[in-house]
């Protein structure tokens, strides 16, 4: 006997009026489709006059697995009058089946479903048990409750589980409401990578009482340990530790997973969180290169999942009031805008190959990126070896990248060159001083990167907190100007604000606008939470970030063919030099191999 399939369904109602009738419009015009596991079954319009007009509602089509049957599904929706849909019941093949999904006594799920993409698996079932499923591979009657983020594939699971007689009470009770996306219960999480950022990421989470970590996934299992013991402390439960995050993935009480590995793991980590039906917060840079960053799109769009970009001056009031000063066209007129990352960074010496330590997956932590041995400064200073990342522009400088690009409202450059080398003695691979432009029909945009001079300085903390200070902008290590011909703007990330500095008749320059407001994180992870909820998209979508990765990139390909100006094609994001075409996609170490995303989206 064959699972059920249960599939939610969106779609937008009309009256017979032609007039409110979508254009091309006929009897025979399919208004919905309703995916099913093994075949596509469309809905006659005609059937729409039991609806009512301009009412997004939810209804779940149940029916068994069919090759080839002939005919179409004969269901039928039922209304009473103007109120919400109270019973949707659909025939398959002569037999009835109640889909009701529990709609009166939970109100909150399905409005919260009701706005989910058209054919996108309904969230559910905590309360299927196995009397429920047996009733149903029946063909009787069963009430549903949607209450858990529960992926096809682990539907599937359950339901033969269920049929079978077996573990029937382990796969359809699962532990509490940590895994939940219901707005009173809380989301379950994933950290992969436990490291500094990843640990203050999931920290942050915890503490906004909506999220619980149940996973803490690194190679290094001294450095989960004492991640783990931190988050059991913070959120009075213990996450369980594994060292390969694919375990994580296969569990159906995670939502979502934080990665936060270094930059070679984001774009397989998250694809293969998309896939495994996760929505993912991946922390700056999207991804070592150009390809994985249109595969990661390809993914999150295929299976319909939200993924927020760890780009945090998105989610910046003060930054969107900035953005909004310079759409207004009231600084003018503007052709060039200049990026700064002009830190100290602690150079760090040549250390010999070793044996990795005890308890550190040396393959695993290497994955994707050629096979090399062990060396501590690969894992201490992975931003600066070109096999992991591409150093201190994708590392550091793309936030700046980001928000001048979100700020301007540029996309793909028309050409970009970029020279630099490493002047200081050291191990690293990639430069010390880096310059890059980009060239656009309207204006240009340079980037300027040093990592040895100690009188810059990044925004101190008590800057970003403030709503009345301004960082010191000569000294601003991070800082951005933007031209124009009635003022400059600077910009500082992360909380420090902006100014527009003018000189209206040619005396002293003055303030003419300014705007602050703190450091935007907390913000950025309450959108986050926001959109698992609500399947919007985020302040910093997987587009966005790839956008402005692809300008780190492109700098990056030119860096390292000498100089080499690229004209880009922005429709493919390809660059007309095939010696910097290399780089535009890694080969990949088996068996850490990123597959392509096909085009075919599933059932």
């Amino acid at each position: 006997m064959r699972p059920l399939i249960c599939r939610a369904v969106h779609y937008t109602a009309w009256r017979r009026s032609s007039a409110l009738r979508p254009s091309g419009y006929n009897h025979r015009t399919p208004l919905f489709v309703v995916r099913d596991f093994s075949c596509c079954v469309r809905r006659p319009a005609g059937w729409t006059s039991w609806l009512f007009r301009r009412r997004k509602t939810v209804a779940l089509t149940m029916g068994r697995e069919y090759a080839d049957r002939a005919g179409p599904l004969a269901a039928r929706l039922r209304t009473r009058g103007r109120r919400p849909l109270s019973e949707s019941c659909g025939r398959w093949f002569g037999r009835w089946i109640d889909a009701d999904a529990a709609i009166g006594a939970d109100a909150g799920v399905v409005r919260r479903a009701a706005i989910a993409p058209a054919n996108d698996f309904l969230r559910f079932p905590s309360a299927l048990d196995a009397v429920s499923v047996s009733r149903l591979l029946a063909g009787e009657p069963a009430m549903i409750e949607a209450r858990r983020n529960v992926s096809r594939r682990e539907f599937l699971v359950r339901t033969r589980r269920t049929a079978l007689g077996v573990g029937a009470g382990v796969c359809l009770a699962p532990s509490g409401a940590a895994s939940s996306t219901h707005a009173q219960e809380k989301i379950g999480l994933a950290l992969i990578g436990a490291g500094g950022r990843g640990g203050m990421l999931a920290l942050d989470f915890i503490g906004r009482g909506d999220c619980a970590v149940q996973y803490v996934c690194d190679v290094d299992a001294r450095k989960s340990e004492a991640r783990a013991r931190a988050i059991a402390e913070k959120q009075g439960s213990e996450p369980k530790i594994v060292g390969d995050f694919r375990r994580a993935l296969d569990d159906c009480t995670v939502d979502a997973v934080i990665v936060a590995t270094p930059d070679h793991w984001h774009a397989p980590a998250a694809v293969w969180a998309c896939r495994a039906g996760k929505d993912v917060y991946v922390e700056k840079p999207l991804c070592h290169n150009p390809w994985e960053g249109q595969q990661m799109i390809a993914a999150a769009a295929k299976h319909r999942r939200v993924v927020q970009v760890g780009f945090q001056n998105r989610s910046s009031q003060c930054m969107v009031e900035a953005r909004r000063y310079l759409a207004e066209g009231k600084l003018g007129r503007i052709n060039f805008c200049r990026i700064y990352n002009q830190k100290g960074w602690p150079n760090f010496p040549p250390q010999p190959d070793a044996e990795p330590p005890a308890g550190f997956d040396w393959d695993m932590f290497n994955g994707p990126a050629p096979a090399a041995a062990y060396n501590p400064n690969y894992v201490r200073q992975w931003h600066h070896f070109w096999r992991y990342s591409s150093g201190d522009i994708i590392n550091d400088g793309i936030h700046q990248i980001d928000l001048a690009r979100w700020l301007l409202q540029l996309e793909h450059p028309r050409r970009c060159y970029s020279t630099g080398r490493r002047f200081e003695a050291g191990a690293a691979e990639t430069p010390d001083v880096q310059v890059a432009v980009w060239e656009f029909p309207s204006m240009i945009v340079s980037f300027e990167l040093t990592l040895y001079t100690p009188y810059m300085l990044k925004i101190a903390p008590n800057i970003r907190d403030s709503l009345t200070e301004f960082p010191y902008w000569p000294q601003c290590a991070t800082r951005i100007e933007i031209y124009g011909t009635e003022g400059v703007m600077y910009v500082g990330r992360h909380g420090g604000g902006w100014q527009v500095f003018g000189r209206p008749k040619r005396e002293q320059p003055v303030v003419l606008a300014q705007g602050n407001g703190g450091f935007p994180d907390p913000e950025h992870k309450q959108n986050f939470v926001e959109c698992i909820r609500s399947r919007q998209t985020p302040n910093a979508s997987l587009r966005e970030g790839h956008l402005s990765t692809l300008w780190a990139h492109y700098a990056t390909m030119s860096l390292r063919l000498e100089g080499t100006p690229l004209r880009i094609d922005p429709k493919t994001e390809q660059v007309d030099c095939s010696d910097a075409m290399k780089f535009f996609r890694r080969e990949y170490r088996p068996p850490w191999v990123l597959e392509p995303e096909s085009e075919e989206k599933p059932a």
